[in-house]
C-alpha cells in the first residue's frame, strides 16, 4: 500500500537533511523557518522526504505539485536535494482550496501522492511529509468508449480521482482506454472525447448509480455541435475578454460530463465564443464558472436559436472593506492558520459566499468583506480548533469595523474507527467528514433570517481503519459519504474526555437477490422481457439498477442495500407495480396491477390554455422516511410524458395504480426546471373528473378589497384563531418600513408579534382620493409626521385597546414598540384545558371531537378555519371543534404532539376522536398530511374523515361539505 503519512520524527530529519536547502534569511525573528514573507507575499514551506523499501534510499524521483482554485490551477516548483525536497506555497495571494503532491520514480514504476486541503498546510509545514516510494499501481481499470453502440477508437479519456488529480489515456482500436491505479485511489469521474467532436462522461456521485470499485466501465459518446456562447451583463451588453469554464450536465440526473482543455474559453470583443464540443442532448443544464474579481455569474442560461446566453453582473469589489482580524492562543507561532468567513449575504443569490485567509506571524489576517453582511468566522486547522463566532465586520451606516477575534486551542481528541463486513475488518483510506454546526441570524430585506454555518473538515482512516481529529466540546457530526454507502452519527464532545466513534459498513460483497413478477386478479399482460427498476431506500446505500425479466417474469440482481424499492412494468405498459423489500434473503414476489390513463388540463396564470407544454408523471417508490441516513429513501422509477394540445389538455398513458405519482410541468423558459402540479394516487376502475391545474403566478390586485373589507376579513380571522389586530400607520419611506417590519411584524425579532394580525397603512392608503380615506377617517386612524410611526391595538371585535406614537430617532423607540406589543397581546390559553373542555362537551352531546393544529403564519390554517366556520351548522351536528396553537398556547406543543403521535407533519394537521379520546382518523392521507384539503386526493381523504366521524350527517350532507371545498 502507498504510504503518504506525516512524519512524526521530522525534526531530526530537518537538522540532518534539509539544513542545506535553507538559503534565505528570516524576514522576522517571529517567523519559523517554514515561513517567509509577510502580507500578500507570505509563503509557507512544505518539506518532504522520499524513501524506498525498508527505509532505504529512494530511486531517482521527480516531484509535481498543483494548487487548485475553483477554476484556475497553479503548478509549483519543487527543489530536490538527495532524498529530500521543498516547495514554497503562496499563502496570501492565491485563493486556493486544496493541493496535491506527486512523487514518482523517473521510470514511472513507483508513484505516491499526498493530498492537502488548505487548512492542513500548517500541520504539514510543521511536521513535514514522508513518501514511501515502494508502491506500484496494482489496479487496472478498462474504459470502453462507444458511439451508437460501436467502439470509438483513439478516443481520449480523462479519469478524475478527486482533489483534481487527473489521469489521461487514449483508447486503442477497440475503443478501450486503460488506467493503472494505486490501491488507495478512488474514481470520481470519467470524461471522454474525440478529435471529431464527440463527447461523453459521467460522475460517480450522480445517477444512475455506478460502483467506483468496479474495473470495467462504458462511456457513451454524443455527437457534438458548434454552439455560439454569448456572455452579457445586467443591461444585456456583451462582456469581452472574459475567461470562463463551461460546465454541462444531462438532466434530470444532473450528471455533469466533466471538463477538459477545450472547456476553458474566453469571449471575443462581441462577448462571444464558439464551443465545438457541445453535446447534442435534448435536455441539459449549463453554467459558467468564472475566475474574475470583477464579474459574478448569475447562474443558468437562456437558449436562443442563434446562441446560448449567460448573464453576469459586476462584482461589488469596489464596495468591499478591508478588515484585519486576529488569532490568539497558545501555539508557539501563530503564522499559517487558515481562517474562514462565511455568509449567506454574498453576491450570488441563494448561494453562500466564503472568504479565506492565512494568518501572519502576529496572528493577524486580512479579508475584503461586503458591507453590512453577517459572517460567521472560524479557524480550521489539523491540530488546533477555535470557536465559531458571527459578526458584522463592517457596518456602513456607522462606518464601523468590528475585527474578528478568534482564539485557538488543542480541543478534545475524537477517534473514529470504521469496519466493514461480517468480520468487521478495518476500512482503510476512507474519508471521514466532521461538522460542528453554528446557528446564526441576520437581517435582510427588513426581516430576520436564520442559517447554520460552522466548520467542516475531514480525516482519512489509516491501515487500522482509524481516523483521529480534535474538536471543541459540544455537538459534533461524523459522517461518511461514498457513491455507494453513507452513514452518520452525532456525538457529544466533553471537556477532558476522549471520544470514540464506531462506524460499520455491513456489506463487503454484494448479495444476490431473486424475484418473480405475478399478475394481479383480472390483469392480462405478458410478463416476458418486463422492465424492472430497483433502488435502495434504506438511506445508507445508494444503488439503482435497471434490468429485464426472462420469459416467465423472473429476474435477479446483486446489491449492497439492506432495504430496496422494486418497480416493474410490462413491455406493453398494461400492468405495473412496486414493492419495498426489507428481507432480501427471501425471493421477491411483485404483483402487477392494471395501469390507466390520466387526463388533465393546464391553464396559465390568466386562466387560458397552456399550449404545447410538456407534462410529466414522475413515478416514485418510497421507503420509510425517518430522518436517518444521508441518501434519499425513495427513488424515481420512471417518467411518463405528454404535451398539451390547443385546449391545454393532455393524456398521460399507462399510469401505475396504487402508487404515488407526482405531476410536473416542464418550465418553458428553463427546460432544466419544472413546476409542481400535484400528487395523484390512482385506483383501478375509479371515475375521475378532468384535473385542472394552473401554472404561473397571478399578481394580486391592490384594489381587490376596500380598506373596510380588509379590516373585516382580518377581524374574522382574529376571531377564528384567537388573535388581535394591529393597525400601523406611517409615511411611505424606507426607515419607517424597516422599523415596522422589525419591531411590529418580525416574529424572529419579537415572538409576541405572532399574537397579532397586522395591517400597515401609509399616506398613499388614506389620501382623499383613495378608497380607504373615509374609513380611516371614521376610525380615527391618522398618518403621523415624517420620522414617526403610529400603532393601534384592536381586539377581535374591532374595539381599540390602545395607541402609541413612536419617534424613530429616539433611542428608546424599539423598547417602546416592544412594550406596546406585550401590553395588548391576548392572554395565552391552556391547550390542556381546551382539550378537557372539548371532550367533556362531546361526551355530554354524544359527538366526536375534531381537533386541529394551527399556527399564525400558516395560510392553509386560515383557509381550513374559514371553511369550518362557513359550514359550522352542518359540522356541529357531529363535531365539537378544538383548535390548538402549538406555538402560542400554553402546553400547546405537548397537546399537538398527542395529535401527531410524535410524527412530523405540516400544519394544519387535524384528527377526529370519539368522546373517549380514541383517535378515529387523522389528516394523513396516501401521500401525507392533506392540511386544508384541495384537489381530488385531498377531497377524497376529507370524505373518508367525514364518513369515519359522522353520526348524524347524511350522505347528501357529506357530498355538500366535500363539494364546497375550493381548489
Amino acid at each position: 500500500m502507498n504510504i503518504t503519512r506525516l512524519a512524526a520524527s521530522w525534526c531530526s530529519l530537518v537538522v540532518f537533511g534539509l539544513a542545506i536547502l535553507s538559503t534565505r534569511a528570516l524576514a522576522s525573528d517571529s517567523l519559523p523557518e517554514w515561513a517567509r514573507g509577510q502580507g500578500e507575499s507570505l509563503e509557507i514551506r512544505l518539506t518532504g522526504e522520499v524513501v524506498g523499501a525498508n527505509d532505504q534510499v529512494a530511486p531517482d524521483f521527480a516531484v509535481t505539485c498543483q494548487l487548485n482554485a475553483a477554476v484556475v490551477k497553479y503548478s509549483l516548483p519543487a527543489r530536490i536535494d538527495g532524498r529530500h525536497f521543498e516547495i514554497w506555497v503562496p499563502a496570501k495571494n492565491v485563493n486556493w482550496n486544496w493541493m496535491w503532491i506527486r512523487v514518482a520514480s523517473r521510470d514511472e514504476k513507483f508513484v505516491a501522492y499526498q493530498k492537502l486541503a488548505a487548512y492542513e498546510l500548517r500541520h504539514a509545514a510543521v511536521n513535514g511529509l514522508q513518501f514511501e516510494l515502494t508502491t506500484q499501481p496494482t489496479r487496472t481499470v478498462a474504459v470502453r468508449v462507444e458511439y451508437q453502440g460501436q467502439p470509438a477508437p483513439n478516443a481520449w479519456v480523462n479519469a478524475e480521482l478527486g482533489y483534481d488529480i487527473n489521469l489521461r489515456a487514449q483508447a486503442n482500436e477497440d475503443g478501450i482506454a486503460t488506467f493503472h491505479l494505486l490501491p488507495e485511489q478512488q474514481l470520481a469521474r470519467f470524461t471522454a472525447w474525440t478529435d471529431d467532436f464527440k463527447m461523453g462522461g459521467f460522475s460517480f456521485n450522480s445517477k444512475p448509480t455506478k460502483d467506483p470499485a468496479a474495473n470495467e466501465f462504458t462511456v457513451e459518446l454524443n455527437q457534438c455541435q458548434d454552439r455560439l456562447l454569448r456572455v452579457v451583463d445586467e443591461e444585456g451588453s456583451p462582456v469581452s475578454d472574459l475567461a470562463f469554464v463551461l460546465q454541462m450536465a444531462r438532466i434530470p440526473d444532473y450528471d455533469f460530463v466533466g471538463i477538459n482543455e477545450n472547456s476553458h474559453l474566453k469571449t471575443n470583443s462581441a462577448g462571444e465564443v464558439t464551443y465545438r464540443w457541445f453535446p447534442n442532448w435534448k435536455e441539459r443544464k449549463c453554467y459558467i464558472a468564472l475566475d474574475s474579481k470583477h464579474w459574478i455569474a448569475e447562474g443558468g442560461c437562456e437558449e436562443l436559436d442563434e446562441a446560448i446566453v449567460f448573464k453576469v453582473k459586476k462584482s461589488k469589489i469596489a464596495q468591499r472593506k478591508r478588515v484585519v482580524g486576529n488569532i490568539t492562543g497558545t501555539p508557539s507561532t501563530l503564522v499559517g492558520f487558515h481562517v474562514t468567513l462565511y455568509t449567506f449575504q454574498g453576491e450570488r443569490e441563494n448561494l453562500s459566499s466564503e472568504l479565506y485567509a492565512f494568518s501572519d506571524a502576529t496572528g493577524s489576517f486580512a479579508m475584503d468583506v461586503l458591507p453590512d453582511a453577517t459572517y460567521c468566522a472560524f479557524v480550521l486547522d489539523s491540530d488546533f480548533v477555535s470557536p465559531t463566532i458571527d459578526l458584522i465586520p463592517y457596518d456602513s451606516s456607522l462606518d464601523k469595523i468590528t475585527a474578528p477575534e478568534l482564539s485557538v486551542s488543542k480541543g478534545e481528541k475524537v477517534e473514529v474507527t470504521v469496519t466493514s463486513g461480517p468480520d468487521k475488518k478495518p476500512y482503510p483510506d476512507l474519508t471521514i467528514r466532521f461538522r460542528r454546526e453554528h446557528e446564526f441570524s441576520w437581517r435582510e430585506d427588513g426581516r430576520s433570517r436564520n442559517a447554520t454555518g460552522g466548520p467542516s473538515w475531514q480525516a482519512t482512516t489509516n491501515d487500522q481503519g482509524i481516523a483521529v481529529t480534535n474538536s471543541l466540546p459540544g455537538k459534533l457530526q461524523v459522517h461518511v459519504y461514498t457513491p455507494l454507502w453513507s452513514t452518520e452519527e452525532e456525538v457529544d464532545v466533553s471537556l477532558g474526555t476522549a471520544i470514540h466513534v464506531s462506524l460499520h459498513r455491513s456489506f463487503e460483497e454484494k448479495q444476490k437477490v431473486i424475484g418473480q413478477l405475478v399478475l394481479g386478479e383480472g390483469v392480462d399482460a405478458d410478463l416476458s422481457n418486463a422492465q424492472v427498476r430497483i433502488g435502495s431506500v434504506d438511506g445508507n446505500y445508494d444503488d439503482q439498477q435497471s434490468l429485464a425479466t426472462d420469459a416467465k417474469g423472473a429476474f435477479y440482481f446483486e446489491t449492497v442495500s439492506t432495504e430496496l424499492g422494486v418497480f416493474a412494468r410490462t413491455q406493453d405498459g398494461r400492468a405495473a407495480g412496486s414493492v419495498v423489500v426489507r428481507d432480501l434473503s427471501e425471493p421477491i414476489m411483485l404483483e402487477l396491477r392494471s395501469t390507466m390513463s390520466y387526463t388533465g388540463q393546464l391553464l396559465n396564470s390568466e386562466g387560458q390554455p397552456s399550449v404545447g407544454q410538456q407534462v410529466e408523471a414522475l413515478v416514485c417508490v418510497e421507503g420509510t422516511e425517518n430522518g436517518q441516513g444521508l441518501f434519499l429513501k425513495h427513488f424515481d422509477a420512471e417518467r411518463i410524458t405528454a404535451k398539451t394540445d390547443s385546449d391545454g389538455k393532455y393524456v398521460l398513458p399507462d399510469i401505475p395504480t396504487e402508487m404515488n405519482v407526482i405531476l410536473l410541468a416542464r418550465n418553458q423558459q428553463d427546460s432544466s426546471e419544472s413546476d409542481y402540479l400535484d400528487i395523484v394516487y390512482l385506483e383501478a376502475h375509479e371515475d375521475r373528473p378532468l384535473a385542472i391545474h394552473r401554472i404561473g403566478t397571478t399578481k394580486p390586485s391592490a384594489d381587490k378589497y376596500s380598506l373596510a373589507e380588509r379590516i373585516e376579513k382580518t377581524l374574522r380571522d382574529c376571531r377564528l384563531a384567537g388573535f388581535r389586530m394591529m393597525v400601523i400607520t406611517s409615511r411611505a419611506d424606507a426607515p419607517s418600513k424597516a422599523f415596522i417590519d422589525r419591531y411590529f411584524k418580525d416574529y424572529q425579532e419579537n415572538r409576541e408579534v405572532s399574537s397579532y394580525m397586522q395591517i400597515v397603512l401609509t399616506d398613499a392608503d388614506v389620501l382623499p382620493t383613495s378608497r380607504g380615506a373615509d374609513f380611516a377617517k371614521q376610525r380615527g386612524w391618522k398618518i403621523p409626521d415624517p420620522g414617526k410611526v403610529l400603532a393601534y391595538a384592536i381586539d377581535d371585535r374591532g374595539n381599540e385597546l390602545g395607541t402609541i406614537e413612536v419617534k424613530l430617532e429616539e433611542q428608546e423607540s424599539a423598547d417602546l414598540a416592544t412594550a406596546f406589543v406585550h401590553q395588548h397581546m391576548p392572554v395565552a390559553v391552556d391547550a390542556e384545558q381546551k382539550w378537557d373542555q372539548a371532550f367533556a362537551e362531546a361526551r355530554q352531546s354524544d359527538k366526536q371531537v375534531w381537533a386541529r393544529i394551527c399556527q399564525r403564519y400558516c395560510g392553509p390554517c386560515f383557509l381550513l378555519a374559514r371553511w369550518m366556520d362557513d359550514h359550522r351548522e352542518l359540522l356541529a351536528k357531529d363535531f365539537v371543534m378544538l383548535k390548538i396553537d402549538d406555538v402560542r398556547d400554553e402546553n400547546g406543543f405537548a397537546v399537538a404532539n398527542r395529535l401527531t403521535r410524535g410524527k412530523q407533519h405540516g400544519v394544519p394537521f387535524h384528527a377526529i376522536y370519539d368522546s373517549n379520546e380514541s383517535m378515529l382518523i387523522n389528516s394523513a392521507g396516501k401521500f401525507g398530511n392533506i392540511g386544508h384539503p384541495s384537489g381530488y386526493e385531498g377531497k377524497k381523504h376529507l370524505r373518508k374523515m367525514l364518513e369515519a366521524g359522522c353520526k348524524r350527517l347524511t350522505a347528501a350532507e357529506i357530498d355538500q361539505l366535500v363539494d364546497s371545498v375550493e381548489d
